[in-house]
């Protein structure tokens, strides 16, 4: 995506590449997620709120909500390969590192969303207050991780082995 909008450095993520290559709105595992999210709506802000999506990659999840339910979502990721491959977005799409607090950023959203991302992550406390800092007061964050062992897929075989390598 030629207009990325740079607030951090890109930086290294233990996210394989290849999974963007894979991943679009027709993946079984997105389109199963999305299902998740459609049923929530009821939970979630008005699509007129400003959404934040942590660990955008390619921009699929902010694609199907502004399709779909109508909003219009900013996304962030560190990983410049997969923002490179976002389709265009409503929002912005961001190089961003959630750790440097951004006035502009922070309680700015009222709803951030974490879909796969925590797992990655080897302080995930940490990680949720920084994410938690870009909320405005009585924000909701919408967090989804892998919830057995049974749906480890040979994509999370890639990223373990990429993981060791680090």
């Amino acid at each position: 995506m030629s207009n990325l909008i740079y607030l951090s450095n890109v930086e290294e993520v233990s996210m394989a590449d290849e999974w963007f290559k894979i991943a679009n709105e027709e993946h079984f595992w997105m389109k199963w997620r999305f299902s998740v999210i459609q049923k929530m709506k009821k939970h979630l802000p008005a699509p007129s709120e400003p959404v934040l999506e942590i660990g955008c990659g390619n921009g699929i999840v902010i694609n199907q909500m502004e399709k779909h339910m109508g909003y219009k979502i900013d996304g962030c990721d560190l990983n410049k390969y997969a923002l490179d491959l976002a389709k265009k977005t409503n929002g912005d799409l961001m190089v961003y590192n959630i750790y440097d607090k951004d006035p502009k950023m922070t309680k700015k959203y009222s709803m951030v969303i974490l879909l796969d991302v925590i797992e990655h992550i080897e302080d995930d406390v940490d990680f949720l207050k920084a994410a938690c800092a870009h909320l405005k007061p009585g924000g909701k964050v919408l967090v989804n991780v892998p919830a057995h062992n049974t749906l480890f897929s040979k994509y999370d075989e890639v990223a373990r082995i990429r993981m060791a390598l680090l």
